[in-house]
């Protein structure tokens, strides 16, 4: 039904599309004129660990997400900062309002993604705890073995549960335990001090290539 709809949201979608010109063509058909779109897709250079999504069809930075949806027909406008480590775009079915051309630059995306990956070389071996049970905290978690004896989280749906086997506490219940952290690096900035006023011993593989954070409790 061509003109049918009002607007469309596309929340952690756009990534997963193998087409995404022949999608967002599709979705303007269907909207009426001057309809909305809205997408969010994750910042592959805010969030370098976007990367380990083997299902990601495409790794957005922001001037690649407003040309994809321009090149369909739509006027698009980004939303800065709106949600960590997220793109958002706001776009009308219209006139498209070019975005600058060029290829991303990952340059600094994949030279994270490799101090990372040496900082998860240089983990201690000690029995540890992995903060996050998401992605990265699973990557960790197996970079780890046996090493790992469970999962730290503060959601408390997640709390009591089990991940890979393994059992998921709170925080106070990892004090004066090592706590590695399995969490894009921007989260895991602000998710250090947190643990550590628990008594946590806090690695960040993303700092000084898996030292322990120098905001680790005594």
């Amino acid at each position: 039904m061509p003109g049918a709809f009002d607007a469309c949201v596309l929340i952690h979608t756009l990534e997963h599309v193998p087409a995404p010109h022949e999608t967002l063509a599709t979705i303007r058909q269907l909207l009426r004129p001057a309809g909305l779109l809205c997408v969010v897709v994750p910042d592959a250079i805010g969030n370098p660990s976007d990367f380990y999504t083997i299902d990601h069809t495409a790794h957005y930075d922001a001037a690649l997400l407003a040309r994809t949806i321009d090149r369909t027909g739509f006027g698009t406008e980004l939303v800065p900062d709106l949600i960590a480590n997220e793109l958002t775009a706001c776009a009308v079915s219209g006139a498209p309002v070019r975005a600058p051309e060029g290829a991303p630059d990952y340059g600094p995306a994949v030279a994270e993604l490799e101090r990372f990956e040496r900082g998860l070389a240089a983990l201690p071996d000690e029995p540890c705890y992995v903060f996050g049970t998401a992605l990265i905290g699973v990557l960790v978690a197996r970079g780890l073995g046996e090493r790992c004896v469970g999962f730290v989280d503060e959601a408390p749906f997640q709390i009591g549960k089990a991940v890979l086997g393994r059992p998921v506490c709170h925080p106070r219940d990892a004090a004066h335990r090592t706590v590695v952290l399995g969490v894009a690096e921007s989260v895991a900035r602000r998710v250090a001090p947190r643990l550590a006023g628990f008594g946590c011993r806090v690695v960040n593989p993303w700092n000084c290539e898996g030292e322990h954070d120098e905001r680790r409790s005594a």
